[in-house]
């Protein structure tokens, strides 16, 4: 059955349901206080029930509305996130709208189911040792589960989705690129695929805890996320890093530079000839330091 008429079925019923308690409760509770509303119950057609039927439609009618809060009788679908499956590339590539023009994420892009075992490979072999909360077998069946269910396009479980982005952000970060990866080649990539993926979670999980209760996969995703949010503070630092030691090799080529043509015009003026005991360049006119001789060491390390 198409999932827009079974959620329009299933808040029909729940707005009867509400419809029949007010109709049950209305004359005993509005009777004593506004005669003018006991003037207009008394010449409309709203017929008390007997005490019996009341009784048994309000147990009825209250278990299924204490259902919607705590998730158990169905999830509630407003505001969810569109899930689809794209490859790596058109995320990289920007194809993808995400956003809507507010800036909130209306779209979530998935990778391959493929992609997505890869990562949880990866996800084992470099993070699983300092983050040890998932049970490998039961997240292979999580992913074969929610992916045979976007392939038949049946509602995403707001839980699995909120489990498996922030797994993919951080494999991705972690995750050593190679020339003919189906992932990533550079590490920009990883840091790229990393950081919507990140985003993409926080989306995930937030629609996951207003649609439920509460799961353990709901735990389990924000103990991930708090790892997403320390490598992205981590890889700014990181980025921060590399253009210092971006700025420092550059002053050292150039010194360099000034060294080696300062060194030649001197070597020059001790020639025999018409020039000699001549330079261009007065030592006491020299304002730059000496090539420290690091930048080699730099390189080894980074």
């Amino acid at each position: 059955m198409d999932a827009g008429l079974v959620e329009h079925k299933t808040l029909s019923d729940v707005l009867h349901r509400i419809e029949r308690l007010e109709q049950s409760l209305l004359p005993q509770q509005i009777v004593t206080t506004n005669p003018m509303v006991n003037k207009w119950l008394l010449t409309s057609d709203v017929q008390p029930a007997c005490g019996a039927e009341i009784n048994a439609a309000k147990d009825q009618d209250l278990e299924a509305l204490e259902s919607i809060a705590t998730g158990h009788s169905f999830s509630l679908t407003l505001n969810a996130p569109n899930y689809d499956i794209r490859t790596t590339r058109e995320i990289l590539d920007g194809h993808v709208g995400m956003h809507a023009s507010n800036g909130t994420i209306v779209f979530v892009a998935l990778p391959p189911y493929r992609v997505t075992v890869l990562l949880f490979e990866s996800f084992v072999a470099t993070v699983e040792h300092v983050c040890y909360i998932l049970h490998n077998a039961s997240m292979r069946a999580l992913f074969k589960s929610f992916y045979l269910g976007l392939t038949h396009k049946e509602p995403v479980v707001p839980s699995h989705a909120a489990l498996t982005l922030p797994m993919l952000s951080l494999a991705a970060f972690f995750y050593q690129p190679f020339d003919a990866s189906e992932i990533a080649t550079t590490e920009s990539e990883c840091l790229q695929l990393s950081a919507v993926w990140g985003q993409c979670a926080l989306r995930a999980m937030s629609h996951s805890q207003h649609a439920t209760a509460g799961t353990l996969e709901d735990v389990q995703a924000h103990i991930l996320m708090t790892y997403v949010a320390f490598m992205e503070g981590f890889s700014t630092l990181r980025h921060h890093h590399m253009g210092i030691l971006s700025a420092m090799i550059d002053r050292e080529i150039k010194r360099r530079v000034f060294w080696h043509i300062a060194s030649t015009d001197w070597l020059e003026s001790t020639m025999s000839g018409p020039l000699e005991g001549t330079y261009f360049l007065h030592p006491n006119h020299i304002r730059v330091n000496l090539p420290e001789d690091s930048m080699n060491e730099v390189e080894k390390h980074h």
